[in-house]
Order: structure tokens, then sequence, then C-alpha cells
């Protein structure tokens, strides 16, 4: 009886500990896109529970059981997830996937209640905002140039309108 009152002891300090830390947890997700391949990045600031990611049809796309140790698997094709102990990170690498706009989601635990981060993507948004920069950056390199050729010109007609004027001054034959 002693054991089976100890052992019920410690799964309700366990239980407590894990309903604590997910309640007061914080939770952050980015996401970086270069080439074909999307990054997303879960930082959670005590991996108690297991961290989720899920797709934008919600759909569970990896998981890291971080306790007692990081098991990480993915379930879906070209993927790669890795959990850091010392940042609390997991990074997934998603490798040619065919829609990448949407909401991606980071949970931390199964539960519909647990801390959940969310970040939409929107990457035709994100070229059209490239391209006015682009186009802002073209014209002002243009103009700045523009300029330049101007000054240029101006300095060069006062040069030869000083040389006109000095030719002027200066008296040819010594006696005035």
């Amino acid at each position: 009886m002693t054991r089976l009152y100890k052992l019920y002891i410690l799964i309700l300090i366990f239980l407590s500990h894990v309903y604590k830390t997910s309640s007061k947890e914080t939770i952050s997700l980015e996401f970086r896109f270069k080439k074909d391949t999307l990054q997303l990045i879960c930082k959670v600031w005590n991996p108690s529970l297991s961290i989720n990611f899920y797709s934008t049809d919600d759909n569970l796309i990896a998981r890291c059981l971080t306790f007692p140790s990081a098991e990480c698997v993915c379930f879906q094709r070209n993927s790669q997830i890795a959990f850091d102990n010392y940042t609390n990170q997991t990074t997934l690498n998603i490798l040619n996937i065919p829609t990448i706009n949407g909401n991606w989601t980071c949970r931390h635990g199964v539960s519909i209640n647990d801390p959940a981060a969310r970040v939409g993507i929107d990457l035709e948004n994100v070229d059209v905002a490239f391209a006015y920069v682009l186009v802002i950056v073209l014209c002002l390199v243009f103009i700045g140039i523009l300029v330049s050729v101007l000054v240029f010109v101006l300095l060069k007609c006062v040069r030869r309108r000083e040389r006109a004027q000095t030719v002027e001054m200066v008296p040819l034959g010594g006696d005035i």
C-alpha cells in the first residue's frame, strides 16, 4: 500500500508540473523560405510535452517527444525534423512542398487546449512586395545617376565660362 501511495503522489506531482508548465507556456513559430525549402522553427519555454507540427490542412506532419530524450519523426515525405536541447527549438525542414500558402501550426501537446502558435504564409504577396521594393530601388538609382550627370554637365559649363572670362581680361599688347 505504501508503494502504491508513493507512486500515486509521484504521478500527481508530475501531472501538476505538466499542467502548470503547459498553461503558463509561451510558444512561438517562425518560418523561412529558401529556394524550394520551407523551414518552420517552433520554440517552447519548457518542452515537457510533445511538439507537433500541423500543415495548412491541419494534418500532423511531424512530432518530437522531448522527454526523457528527444525522439523526432516526420510523417511527410522530404521532411527533416530536429530538436535542440539548448535553445528548446524544434526545426522542421520541408523540401519540394506543393503548397506553402496557408496557416501552419506548432502545438505543444496534443490537446486543442494546449499552447499553439500559428503562422500564416502568403508568398504571392511577398513576391509582389519584393517587386515593389526592387522598382523603387531601381528608380532611386536612376535618379541618382541622372543627378550626377546633370551636376557634371553644370560644372563643365561653369569651368568653360570661367576660362572664357579669364581669357577676355588678359591684356594682349602690354600697353593700355
